[in-house]
Order: structure tokens, then sequence, then C-alpha cells
């Protein structure tokens, strides 16, 4: 467990400054680039055994931190409820005041 934990610190250590900052680049806000990165490393640290090259750690983090902003993204997408919207203005419309249209 010691190695597993060293082996990610140094890891961690080295690339959370650039992690920050692409985060900090895709979502244009302190507090959510502090989380996706909180929440990359995590992920990180659960799946440390499926990184077999150390050269590859770079790319390995910023793959998941794009695919955790991706998921926050999915969970903040807003939805509109099509009861909520205004009325069309009737008078705008192509028809103008053709009832033909309406029985359409």
């Amino acid at each position: 467990m010691a190695v597993r934990q060293h082996r990610f610190d140094a890891l961690a250590r080295a690339l959370v400054p650039g992690l920050f900052r692409y985060a900090w680049w895709l979502c244009r806000d302190r507090a959510l680039a502090e989380d996706l990165v909180q929440e990359t490393l995590l992920r990180a640290w659960r799946s440390l055994d499926s990184l077999r090259d150390e050269a590859a750690a770079r790319q390995w983090l910023i793959t998941i931190l794009r695919n955790e902003f991706m998921r926050e993204l999915s969970k903040r997408k807003q939805t509109v409820d099509i009861e909520e919207l205004p009325l069309v203005d009737h008078s705008a419309r192509v028809g103008g005041d053709d009832t033909d249209v309406e029985d359409v």
C-alpha cells in the first residue's frame, strides 16, 4: 500500500497544477475546477493499477478530467417544461389572419 501511495503522490504532485489549469480553461469557475481536479484524482487513485506506463500519466489524467467535466455538464443540463413556455404570438404567424391555416 505504501508503494502505491508513493507512486500516486509522485504523479499527483507533478501534474495537479497542469490539471487545474486545464479544468479552469474548461469551465472558467475556480470552485468547479477544484472539484473536477479532486474527482479526477479520486478516480485516478481507484484505477491506478490500470496505468501501465508512467509516461502516459499526464494524458491519462487529462482524459479522466475531461470525462469528469462532461459528466458535470450532463448533470447540469437544464430541461425546459413546455407548459412554462410563453404562448406563441398568433398575429405573427405566416398565414396572418387566414383561417385556413388554423383548419390545417
